[in-house]
C-alpha cells in the first residue's frame, strides 16, 4: 500500500527539486539517490546526495576544460566530425561525461561540446 511507502511527500519534493535544478542527474537520482532514500527515508535529500558524491557541481570553466581535454585527445575524430560524421557527437559526449565522473550537468556539457566542436 502507498501508506507503507517510507519516503514522505516533502522528501519526494526535495528529490525532484534536486533533479529539476540540475544538481543531480536523472540517472544518478534513479540509480543511487532514490534507493538510498528508501533505505534512509528521514535523511536530508541534498546531504544524502552529497554523501553519495553525485552532486553536479562543476563550473562552466571546469566543464570547458574537460571538453577541451577530451577533444584534444581525439584530434582525428574531431576532424572526422567536422568533415561530416556528426554521429561522433554521442561518443564525445560519453567521453566528456566519463571524464566528469558524473558531476557534470549533461545539458551544459553538451552545449559546451557543440560550441567547441563548431568553432
Amino acid at each position: 500500500m502507498i501508506s507503507d511507502f517510507p519516503v514522505t511527500p516533502k522528501t519526494l519534493v526535495q528529490y525532484v527539486t534536486l533533479i529539476e535544478g540540475g544538481k543531480v542527474s536523472n540517472s544518478a537520482a534513479k540509480q543511487k539517490l532514490f534507493p538510498a532514500l528508501i533505505e534512509q527515508p528521514n535523511s536530508d535529500v541534498e546531504e544524502l546526495a552529497k554523501s553519495l558524491n553525485i552532486i553536479q557541481d562543476a563550473s562552466d570553466d571546469e566543464i570547458e576544460n574537460l571538453v577541451k581535454g577530451v577533444l584534444d585527445g581525439q584530434a582525428e575524430m574531431v576532424a572526422a566530425y567536422k568533415g561530416g560524421k556528426k554521429n561522433l557527437l554521442g561518443k564525445f559526449m560519453g567521453d566528456v561525461m566519463k571524464a566528469g565522473k558524473g558531476k557534470l550537468d549533461p545539458k551544459t556539457a553538451n552545449q559546451m561540446l557543440q560550441k567547441l566542436l563548431n568553432k
